[in-house]
This record gives C-alpha cells, structure tokens and sequence, in this order.
C-alpha cells in the first residue's frame, strides 16, 4: 500500500476489530484510493471492493460524516447492481483527517436490528467514531513522526562517524544508546558497548549524572585497558518539550587540537583530578572556588611547583581556559628589559587581551616593575606612544613562596600591588618535594604522558634514577621537569647518557659540594637573606637545603 493508511495496515486492522467488537458491527476502514486497509465482518463478508459512486466514496469526496438509517432513502443505493444482494440496512461513516488532508473513512455497516440500537443515540455514536478517527490520524502522525526522526537519526549518525571527536550518546541516567565509530577507534572498543553506563569508560561521569550537570571543555587523562586518552570532554543535556531525553558527550583528543587550539599552548594538562595525587581535598575544594571568579590570585605555599601546578589547573577550568596562558619566572627575568617585555607598545600585554598570565615569585620584579605592573591591573590601560592609551583585559596569577604581606611592609614588596592581588589568595599548606613518594608519582604519571604525545612505548624509570631525579630536581620549576620528561620521552639524548648523568656518585659529590659552599658562608657571616639573595633561591629552600645537610 503506497497510501499513508497503507503503511500501518497492520494497526488499522487490529483497530477495525477493536470497534467492531466495541459496537457489535460491521466495520470497513478504507484509504484515500478506497483500498480496504483494515476490516471485521460480524453479520457480513459481501464488501471487498469498494467502487465509486459508493457510500464510502461519497464521504471521501464530501470530506464530511454520512449517517444512513434506510438504505432506501438512497438513491444510489437503489441504483447499485447488488442492490437486492446487500443486506445493509444502515451506515455511518466519518472520514479519517490528517491536517487538512483526508486519509480515508471508516464506517460502519449495519443489519436492521443494529440501525435502531446505534441511531437511538445517534449523537454519543458518532462522537465515538470522530474520537476513532483521531486515534488511527494521531498514529499516523506518530509513524511519519519516528519515520522522519529515524531518517534524521540515520544522517546524524553518519555524519557524526566522520567526525574527529568521539561521540557518545546517553539517556538521563548516563546509559550508552549511542557511540561513533571515532570512539570506537579512540577507544578501541570491538564490543557492543550499547546500554553500558558511561561511567565505565570515565569514572567521574558518574557524578556529573548524578549532579544534573554539563561538561565545558574539561581537561582530562583517561586510562583503559589498551592505552590511554589525552584531551578535552563536553557535555549537552538534550531536552525536548520541556522533558529531558538524554546527554550528548564528546571527547577531543589531544592530538586533534594540539596544532589549532591554544589550549595546551604551554604544554600542561593539569587537572584538579590530576592533582589529588600530590594535594589534599581541602586545598582541591578551596582552589575550585576561585575558578568562576575572572579576578586575579595569588597563591602562596612553602613548594612553587605545587603553587604552579594549582595556578594551572584554576586556569585550566576557568572561563579564560581557550585563551592564551603566559608563564613569567620572575626570577630568571632580566630587570632592566621587564616593563618592555610586558608594558610596552609591543609588549606581552598588548596582544593577551582574555588571556592569562602566571607570575611566578613576583618579588624578585623591581619596585618600579610591581608599581607598574599595579597601575595596569587597577586600570586595565596600556601607555603608548604620544600618550594615547588601549585597554585590554588581561588576568593575573601570582605564585610564591615568600609572605609578601612582611615584605610590603619592609617596603621590600609593592603594597600598592600586593593590596590588589591579596583580595583572593590561596595559601596552601602542602609540599610536593618533601615526599620522595608523591615526586616520584608526579614523575612516573607526567612520564607517561610524554610518552604517549611522542608515540613512544612506556617508559619506567628505576628506584635509582628516581632518587637521582629527586636529588637534581626537587628545587626546579614545573617547566625544567617537564622538559626533562620531554627529554626521556623523545629520546632525544642516548638513554646511556641520560642513565650516566644520574648516578649516584656524581650526584652525591655536587651535593657534597653545595653543602661545603653554604658551610663556608656561614662561617664568613652571611646572613640566611643575603645567601638565598646571592644563590637567587628561596628562604623556604635554603632552609630546607640547611636542614638536610645539617647545618642549622
């Protein structure tokens, strides 16, 4: 049957039966071309070609109800060649409208005894009929309905098999209904992974579904059985009619985005997950907070790698995450050349409007630097030539290890500046180099990272060169130990080179020998200040340094 009736043949049917057996009657339902799509004969078996000039034919062409209780009123009737055949006394028939389109009719055919029962109440009868006739539209509609989204579902999934990101599909509940052949290659997933949770793949989902809420580009590592996966998830809730259906979830991996996206433009993917290593919930929890507010930070604690890492992940999940992140070591800047690196013309500032800068140790920057620096975040405006000022938006994360408020008061520190970045500090309390268990994770982890972005196998380093990593260094930035990793992973050096400048013997005598060189300029009347001044380190680690070589 190419009519629409035609295509559900099979519930027009089973529905002719169901009002035949409600009303005791005869029922013919017909499409537009007068096919008979569905029918039940109580009392009759005469009717199984409808012909025009009909009573069928009759409504379709009038698109209205026609209600018979004497055949012989009718005069088509009278004239038809089975006239003397039919045994029809009565007929009711009311056409089936899908919009303004006329489907077909159902009708009622009736023996004498029926014509009195049905048209006594001949109002309530076709009220039932109309409301019949409603029922098979709206089934109708449902069929062209899921025909046309099954369709739309078959281009979707097409065109999402093309796509570069993996893509899941899930209903309220985090259940898989849906998964692109991306994903399975990402993933390498040969199994039917349909109805299983997608939890399984990425254990956090699962509070996220518990939460009610979306993914905004979140950095993520995920491990399984046969590798892992480096990049960015996002999540859309899919809602429809006010009533929600399911989660859109799509998995960016890094190598997709590493060339065209400034997310990883200074080679970090610290996370909070990632993090929970090396610090505790509390700092974790109080870190998080600072993510929704587009204000700048600082963050001080006894260990700069953590302060840094922590700085990461606050950008890493902010607002500001798809901008640019710049990384300033205070320490190892030149003086004189500062405020034109970032204050000038063509400075730094200039071209980061969103983006983000990362200071770390901002007390070793000149007075006249910090004052500057002060004048720009309190008014947002850079100084060019001819005295003509741009604005730009630009926010700062501090990172130190020294009390800047004693320093600010020792007039050592800006007040102007540190007044303005104190408003939102962190002060962590935890240390990543005083636990030879958590460097090592940090590592190991950070290892098999740089293996992965390298294509190389993974690579696992011993105990020994472990305790020499951490002799070398624990008192390095972020920055010198991911390049190291980047090193080891890259092969980039002979791996006999790279084993020979970790052994024991050599590392044990340039730690004797720092320990004779800090012993000699306490006995010359250094103070602590002026020896972490001249070896340009922290008081933090001189004090840290003094204490393992016993010398306090």
């Amino acid at each position: 049957m190419g009519t629409m009736l035609g295509t559900i043949k099979g519930f027009v049917d089973n529905f002719a039966g169901v009002i035949s057996d409600v009303l005791d009657t005869d029922v013919i339902i017909t499409d537009s071309s007068m096919n008979i799509v569905g029918s039940s004969f109580r009392y009759f078996s005469l009717y199984n070609h409808i012909q025009y000039g009909s009573l069928i034919a009759t409504v379709l062409m009038n698109n209205q109800n026609l209600l018979i209780d004497e055949k012989a009123s009718i005069q088509s009737c009278r004239e038809c060649e089975k006239y003397k055949e039919c045994k029809m006394r009565g007929f009711i028939g009311v056409p089936i409208r899908y919009g303004n389109q006329i489907l077909g009719v159902i009708a009622l055919v009736l023996p004498r005894f029926k014509v009195k029962t049905l048209f006594e109440n001949i109002g309530s009868t076709v009220f039932f009929m109309e409301r019949m006739a409603e029922l098979v539209a709206a089934r109708i509609q449902n069929h062209i309905e899921k025909k046309g989204l099954k369709q739309k579902i078959m281009q979707i999934e097409s065109i999402l098999d093309l796509m570069e990101d993996a893509v899941l599909y899930t209903d309220v509940y985090g259940n898989i209904l849906y998964l692109n052949q991306t994903f399975r290659d990402i993933f390498g997933i040969k199994e039917d992974y349909i109805g299983v949770n997608a939890a399984r793949i990425y254990p956090e989902l699962e509070e996220w579904y518990r939460k009610g809420k979306e993914i905004d580009n979140e950095k993520v590592s995920i491990h399984y059985e046969s590798g892992s996966f480096y990049g960015i998830i996002n999540s859309k809730r899919v809602w429809l009619n006010e009533q929600e259906y399911g989660v859109v979830l799509s998995f960016r991996p890094y190598r997709n985005i590493q060339d065209t996206s400034k997310l990883f433009s200074i080679g970090t993917l610290v996370t909070f997950r990632w993090l929970k290593q090396f610090l505790g919930e509390e700092m974790i929890e109080k870190a998080k907070r600072y993510v929704k507010i587009d204000e700048n930070i600082l963050i001080s604690g006894e260990d700069n790698v953590l302060n840094e890492m922590l700085g990461k992940a606050i950008f890493n999940q902010s607002p500001r995450r798809l901008e640019d992140l710049k990384l300033v070591y205070a320490q190892n800047s030149y003086r004189e050349l500062f405020v034109h690196y970032l204050l000038d013309e063509n400075g730094l500032l200039r071209g980061l409007n969103r983006g983000t800068i990362l200071i770390v140790q901002p007390e070793y920057l000149a007075l006249y630097v910090q004052e500057k620096l002060a004048e720009f975040i309190r008014t947002g405006r850079i100084i060019l030539k001819g005295g003509y000022s741009i604005h730009t938006n630009v926010r700062f994360i501090f990172c130190t290890t020294e009390n800047l408020a004693e320093l600010a008061e020792d007039g050592r520190f800006s007040q102007d500046l540190y007044y303005l970045i104190s408003k939102n500090e962190i002060k962590n309390t935890e240390t990543l180099y005083n636990d030879f268990t958590i460097f090592s994770r940090y590592i190991q982890t950070g290892l098999k990272y740089y293996c992965h972005l390298y294509e190389k196998n993974e690579l696992r380093l011993s105990s020994e060169h472990l305790k020499g990593l951490w002799r070398k260094y624990r008192d390095c930035t972020v920055t010198d130990i991911e390049f190291m990793l980047e090193r080891i992973a890259s092969r980039r050096y002979k791996e006999d080179l790279w084993k020979k400048e970790l052994t024991e013997e050599e590392h044990c005598s340039l730690e004797e020998l720092a320990k004779i060189q800090l012993k000699k300029m306490l006995a010359d009347g250094y103070s602590k200040k002026e020896i972490a001044n001249i070896l340009k380190i922290s008081r933090t680690t001189l004090y840290r340094k003094l204490k393992s070589y016993q010398l306090e």
